[in-house]
């Protein structure tokens, strides 16, 4: 099987590298061949395939079917967070701010567990406020 880094490019903070990658390998095969060129473990970023403008997780680690829809010149995200484990929801969190003319501003992305208590989303939602310095007044009573 092959993965042979081809091209690099710098665009700002985004940074676009040319891959061949063979279409038997698996997601996790692909991931550890990715890990010298990103410098992160397995775990810390996630694989998307863009297809009709839109983004799709790819996230069956062991299985070549993934891939194997995969043309040749296709474009692959990878970007930083882990992935999401069953009974697990990735949101968008927005802070509404009535009397202001930014009716509602983007704060992060946060992943949620089926099941999990509305107060202890909240500790967990603030908690990683602070450690992203967010600026914004959160209240856990609010």
């Amino acid at each position: 099987m092959k993965f042979v880094p081809m091209k690099e490019e710098y665009k700002g903070k985004e940074r676009k590298v040319q891959v061949l990658v063979d279409k038997r390998m698996t997601l996790a095969q692909l991931k550890e061949e990715l890990v010298p060129l990103i410098g992160i473990p397995p775990t810390g970023f996630i694989v998307y395939k863009i297809s009709d403008n839109k983004e799709y997780e790819i996230n069956r680690l062991d299985s070549t079917s993934s891939l194997q829809y995969i043309d040749s010149g296709s474009e692959l995200i990878v970007r930083l967070g882990r992935a999401l484990q069953e009974g697990e929801y990735r949101i968008t969190l927005y802070l509404l701010q009535v009397n202001n003319t930014e009716f509602c501003k983007f704060i992060m992305e946060s992943i949620v567990a089926e099941g999990t208590p509305v107060k202890e989303f909240k500790k967990q939602i603030i908690e990683e406020a602070k450690v992203q310095g967010i600026d914004c007044v959160l209240e856990l009573e609010k």
